[in-house]
């Protein structure tokens, strides 16, 4: 339901980058949840063995989707923001700004950066 009624405030509102975005956060989060849920109770026998690493796989894979998730989450709140940057003065005695690469600007370092802020704990 979330996500016919985020599509259509989008069409509505005139189409691709005009949709309200903490209502896409929120439905990215419920979906991942729901997902999670869903592999629990189909994939329930991966925890239920007495010899645990054969069974390790499930543990990864409902780890995978919620780190999916919210690397998703975290690329919509974070996608347009600027990584760290400094002043600088150049040669000529102009200032000039240097930012570093943006850690959500793309999904493979936004999975990257969410990999490291949640499983290394940086």
């Amino acid at each position: 339901m979330f996500v016919y009624s985020y599509t259509f405030s989008t069409i509505a509102g005139g189409g691709i980058g005009t949709g309200n975005v903490a209502f896409a956060i929120f439905t990215t989060l419920l979906l991942t949840l729901k997902l999670s849920t869903w592999i629990q109770q189909h994939r329930m026998a991966y925890f239920s063995s007495s010899s645990e690493f054969p069974y390790v796989r499930g543990f990864i894979l409902i780890l995978l989707v919620m780190l999916l998730g919210f690397t998703t989450a975290f690329r919509i709140i974070f996608g347009n923001v600027e990584g760290e940057c400094v002043v600088q003065v150049d040669n000529n005695g102009l200032l000039g700004k240097a930012c570093n690469v943006d850690p959500y600007s793309s999904i493979g370092r936004s999975f990257l950066s969410t990999f490291q802020m949640t499983i290394l704990g940086t």
